[in-house]
């Protein structure tokens, strides 16, 4: 009824077979958390060089000739195209301000003034500002510009002066 010293081995056999096993599942859990996180990062690097290629203007702006020369009906078009938008927003500014320009729609964009001045005062006049407001600000944006000359100043001198002249070195120390 007692543990024999078998009893004992095999409990030992069976722990280390359980701590192998918990070892291979680690193992196995660090490599797909290892694999996971090299691919993410791929991943990242190639969105970022897509949106690197993606921003540089300059390089753009270097291949359109070459893409004008290419497919011309395309970018005449798109000329086409920009300049009627733009020709069209004109047209429609225009007529815009010839429409408010006409008297009798000015007569009723005034009554719909009135109507509102008279419906609610308050929301339509501003309040004043009292003057010692007004005084802080313009007094606080004199200081700040001032203090900004200044600096700007500063700055510029300590660019435009010469560097300090070294002392003379002598090679004997004298």
């Amino acid at each position: 009824m007692g543990k024999t010293p078998r009893d004992d081995v095999d409990e030992v056999a069976a722990v280390e077979r359980e701590v192998d096993e918990l070892r291979e599942r680690t193992e196995a859990l660090l490599a797909e958390l290892e694999h996971r996180i090299r691919d993410g990062v791929d991943r990242a690097r190639g969105t970022v060089a897509r949106v690197k290629r993606a921003v540089d203007v300059p390089a753009h702006m270097k291949a359109l000739p070459a893409a004008i020369k290419r497919h011309p009906r395309t970018a005449a078009g798109i000329g086409f195209g920009t300049l009627a938008l733009a020709g069209l927003g004109i047209v429609w500014a225009v007529r815009r301000r010839r429409a408010a320009a006409r008297p009798w729609n000015r007569v009723r964009a005034r009554a719909a003034a009135y109507r509102a001045i008279l419906a609610d005062p308050r929301a339509v006049l501003k309040p004043r500002v009292p003057i010692w407001r007004r005084l802080l600000a313009a007094v606080l944006v004199t200081d700040a510009t001032t203090i900004a000359r200044k600096l700007v100043a500063r700055a510029i001198d300590r660019v435009a002066a010469p560097p300090p002249a070294l002392p003379a070195h002598s090679p004997l120390g004298a």
